[in-house]
């Protein structure tokens, strides 16, 4: 599954085997023992021979003796706790798939990152029909004579949350009041119109609105600003404020990336939507973040500014 090229870029040589050291072989052995699990390999067997070098008596040459085995297969997957949704419902969400022996189905194999991903697909699933408190915990079941796993997602679903007020304040930015009042409008007509269908509670509402806000903003040369949402519940119900707040002029100066080993640094910042020279603002940084982790090319994406 792993050539050694690639084992060394993802661990680092010195940390096991600067000097030779039992503990640190052992370690060694264990993560990447881990890092197969997450690949679906749970039965690899790991052991290793000592080697005299020719060269030196002190030294000596480490040979590493893997057996893979097969990948392991899903069993079954279960939901604990969704009383709001059918089990059903929940599996067709998500990307892993059980045996069905009556659909003549194959399962998945099992992936430690792709079980991770489809528990934050629910998590999205839920938050959007209003449930903002959900929380989804993941417990693995290792069945070895069979190489197959039980997957459980054990769901908190919360209350279930509404929208009721939308505001806009725009009065701590320098923007005149016709400018600001047409947003305004725009927006709240939007809202009315969504909310008329559903009225449930969505986060993905803010992350819209804010797009909506920022490019009207600079269509109107608007660039340094910051967008805060503020909420207020009320037994069920959520007001929201949009507040809009001048900041102190910033610019992109350098762009510096960093831990891509196998992926070309054009590719990274064809997906970015600044460049060096633009102004900086926190929402076009939270956009190139977005857009990056969609890609799926890395297990994690963050952005820094100093």
């Amino acid at each position: 599954r792993f050539k050694k090229e690639e084992i060394f870029e993802i661990f680092d040589k010195e940390k096991y085997f600067l000097t030779f050291n039992n503990s640190n072989i052992n370690e060694f052995i264990f993560d990447l023992k881990s890092l197969y699990a997450s690949f679906g390999y749970n039965i690899v067997e790991i052991d290793y021979e000592i080697e005299k070098n020719d060269t030196s008596q002190n030294l000596v040459n480490l040979l590493f003796n893997i057996n893979e085995g097969n990948v392991s297969k899903i069993n079954k997957i279960y939901f604990i706790g969704n009383d709001t949704f059918r089990s059903s419902k929940l599996r067709s969400i998500i990307k892993t798939k059980q045996l069905n022996i009556l659909k003549l189905s194959r399962s998945s194999n099992f992936k430690k990152f792709q079980i991770e991903e489809d528990r934050l697909s629910l998590i999205d699933y839920y938050k959007t029909l209003g449930f903002k408190n959900i929380s989804i915990e993941i417990k693995n079941e290792f069945i070895e004579k069979r190489n197959r796993l039980n997957v459980f997602f054990y769901i908190t679903e919360g209350s279930q949350y509404y929208f009721r007020n939308i505001n806009f304040d725009f009065d701590n930015i320098n923007i005149n009041t016709e400018i600001s009042d047409q947003i305004i409008k725009d927006e709240l007509k939007i809202f009315n119109k969504l909310l008329k269908k559903n009225n449930s509670y969505n986060p993905q509402v803010y992350d819209n609105s804010i797009n909506r806000i920022s490019e009207s903003l600079y269509k109107n040369a608007q660039f340094f600003f910051e967008i805060d949402v503020l909420e207020k519940e009320d037994e069920n119900n959520i007001d929201i404020k949009f507040v809009i707040l001048d900041t102190e002029p910033r610019y992109v100066n350098n762009i510096n990336i960093f831990g891509n080993t196998r992926t070309k640094e054009k590719v990274i910042r064809r997906e970015m939507t600044f460049v060096e020279g633009d102004p900086f603002n926190e929402i076009e940084i939270s956009n190139s973040k977005r857009k990056l982790q969609n890609l799926g090319f890395f297990k994690t994406v963050e952005i820094n500014d100093d």
